[in-house]
């Protein structure tokens, strides 16, 4: 548990320090940027692991780190250029990034469940019921 808190801290001072001496705007674009190229390093580790059978949660990490690293890399580029990678189709550029995230964490769970003998309406259950929750906390918010 020291390991992580350490790196917390060490990135947060990092990202103040840039913060303080470059900037917000950049010290955001490097951040955005690091979480976006280590999502896609996650990702094809993850795709490695499951592709050797390692571990049967492999697959849902490989597509959830895919789908973070699509939607926070064409946040991190429409930084970048000021405008959205896909002009004109904003909306359905992020879709298929976002799929990939959730069809990860529907992975996640199926495996989950299955680890703990629930079956399908235990991983099933869990992914309607945070959709149903994020649908109403939307509409709630609207």
């Amino acid at each position: 548990m020291r390991t992580p808190l350490m790196l917390f801290a060490a990135f947060w001072a990092g990202l103040v320090g840039l913060d303080q001496t470059l900037g917000y705007d950049t010290a955001y674009d490097a951040g955005y940027g690091a979480i976006a190229l280590d999502a896609m390093v996650i990702a094809g580790t993850f795709g490695w692991l499951w592709h050797i059978r390692a571990t049967p949660m492999a697959l849902g990490m490989a597509v959830s780190w895919l789908g973070c690293a699509g939607l926070v890399g064409y946040w991190w580029v429409f930084n970048q250029i000021g405008r959205p990678p896909a002009p004109g189709l904003e909306k359905q550029a992020l879709w298929p990034f976002l799929s990939l995230y959730l069809a990860g964490a529907v992975g996640h769970l199926r495996v989950i469940a299955n680890a703990y003998g629930g079956g399908r309406s235990l991983f099933l259950g869990g992914s309607c019921g945070v959709l149903a929750v994020s649908l109403g906390v939307a509409l709630l918010l609207r």
